[in-house]
């Protein structure tokens, strides 16, 4: 342990060599603390503030009377399910526009590659890419009522949120084909959803984002817009 006299030296620094030390330190490493400092202080002031839980995070389940050990949730309201949480956000796509506007267009989508930081994507970039291609599945005659299912093959990563949030802005169904499961599970899915996967039905992500991009699919967005999502 430190001794007491040691201490009350540290109590007293003298100021003098302090501001002796300061004057020593060169330009360009006061320029550099300076800008740690201003940078520092821009990522505290600007940093995206948690939002507010939507309950107790200690008490997020009560026991059901009349059970032992059974709890439900206490967002529930009597014995009805639970539909929703927040009036505007009753479907995906309003949850996802919801989250948009909460955070003010914050970070959306976050990917890394190892040992790198996060990269972010923001709602607006998130929005506009699922657009853009929700919009080439309307030129392709993919809609509500006709031809609805979307089956999408892809390892996890932020395309695949893309495409499933493209299928809920234009009311399309979204079905997973997780490389994982292997070929005997993906013919499986598609011979029990009754889908006819041939020639030409296989399209590529990216060349579909700059299909939807062109404008006679954004004519199709727009009149698809207009009329609300029902997922």
């Amino acid at each position: 342990m430190l001794s007491q006299d040691f201490q009350e030296e540290m109590k007293f620094l003298d100021l003098e060599d302090v501001s002796q030390y300061i004057r020593n330190i060169s330009t360009p490493m006061l320029v550099s603390i300076g800008a740690v400092a201003a940078a520092t202080t821009y990522y505290l002031a600007t940093r995206p503030k948690a939002l507010p839980p939507v309950c107790d995070l200690h008490t997020q389940s009560i026991e059901a009377p009349g059970s032992d050990y059974v709890h439900s949730s206490v967002l529930l309201k009597g014995e009805s399910y639970l539909t929703h949480i927040y009036e505007d956000a009753r479907t995906m796509y309003e949850s996802f526009v919801r989250g948009a506007r909460v955070s003010n267009n914050g970070p959306c989508l976050g990917f890394r590659k190892p040992k790198q930081p996060y990269e972010w994507m923001s709602y607006n970039e998130v929005m506009n890419r699922a657009e853009n291609l929700g919009s080439a599945f309307l030129h392709k005659g993919h809609s509500k009522t006709t031809n609805p299912h979307i089956g999408i093959f892809s390892q996890n990563r932020p395309e695949w949120t893309i495409t499933e949030l493209a299928c809920y802005t234009y009311s399309l169904v979204s079905i997973p084909f997780y490389d994982t499961l292997g070929k005997e599970a993906i013919f499986y899915i598609i011979d029990k959803d009754q889908h006819k996967v041939g020639k030409g039905s296989i399209i590529q992500r990216s060349r579909q984002e700059a299909l939807g991009n062109s404008a006679g699919a954004l004519q199709l967005r727009w009149e698809k817009l207009t009329r609300p999502s029902s997922f």
